[in-house]
């Protein structure tokens, strides 16, 4: 029998480096986020995660050029061997946007790959 799916939207494919932080700024780790959606994302991490509570995690973002990172607050929601599922609390305007652009990208093209 199939998983029952507990996403409130569609994720969709991305290729994104990503970093995470703990909430005092001292990064945790870095990774490759495979699929993101408006309130999540899986991260391919090179090691486990060690076990915490809130993060912020760090995705690029294309403002001009160079790209910069934009942090967002972030939940560890699954967690399994080097992968983490994570919810995102985006809660103003600008972050709202950021993911919402972010996903649109990717929507558009099929897949969205960065770095």
């Amino acid at each position: 029998m199939l998983g029952v799916e507990h996403r409130r939207e569609r994720r969709v494919p991305v290729l994104l480096p990503v970093k995470l932080y703990y909430c005092d700024g001292d990064e945790v780790a870095r990774g490759l986020a495979r699929n993101v959606s408006r309130n999540g994302m899986y991260v391919e991490l090179a090691d486990s995660l060690p076990t915490c509570g809130l993060l912020q995690i760090a995705i690029p973002t294309p403002a001009g050029d160079p790209y910069r990172a934009v942090r967002l607050l972030a939940a560890v929601t699954h967690a399994a061997g080097r992968g983490v599922g994570l919810e995102i609390f985006a809660d103003s305007p600008d972050e709202r946007a950021v993911l919402e652009a972010l996903v649109e990208s990717a929507s558009e093209m099929g897949s969205l790959r960065v770095g």
